[in-house]
């Protein structure tokens, strides 16, 4: 059971608020939606949760953009997810659209196909035994749950089916 906020007092619950919410981001960095969510758990009042985000973002601690770059940037090297995949979980967190275009702004096509091609092959080495159509169709459902998009898919099986 979580521990629900004590005091009535809006200074107090403010100044309680902002300690809870810098501990959450020594952790990892945090949307700004996330940090009211957490903030409305604990039980903290609407407006004490909007000064606390606003007070963080003017200190530059609260940055969606930041955070939705660092996301695509671990997706791309880390966890190897496609575009829509990085969209989808970014928009989940709760973060703008325009945000969420901004940071996938970067994002190289050919480096996406590339991590597709990774997951791919290693996918393919598994179900060698597999009749061969059956295969492709687990590798695209696969590239596809990742986030990758129908075109790279494609691409990416005619290619290792081709070089196998």
């Amino acid at each position: 059971m979580r521990q629900m906020l004590k005091t009535s007092n809006l200074e107090e619950q403010e100044k309680q608020g902002l300690i809870y919410c810098i501990r959450l981001l020594t952790m990892t960095k945090r949307s700004e939606s996330n940090i009211r969510q957490k903030l409305k758990e604990k039980g903290y009042d609407e407006k004490v949760a909007e000064r606390i985000a606003t007070g963080l973002k003017a200190k530059k601690l609260l940055n969606d953009l930041e955070f939705a770059k660092a996301k695509v940037y671990w997706a791309r090297h880390g966890n190897l997810i496609g575009k829509k995949r990085i969209a989808f979980d970014l928009r989940k967190k709760g973060l703008k659209t325009s945000v969420i275009s901004e940071a996938l702004q970067d994002y190289d096509p050919a480096s996406e196909k590339t991590s597709a091609l990774e997951l791919a092959k290693n996918r393919y080495d598994k179900l060698k035994s597999l009749d061969p159509l059956k295969r492709k169709k687990r590798i695209y459902d696969f590239l596809a749950r990742r986030g990758f998009d129908y075109e790279i898919c494609r691409e990416v099986i005619s290619e290792i089916e081709g070089t196998r």
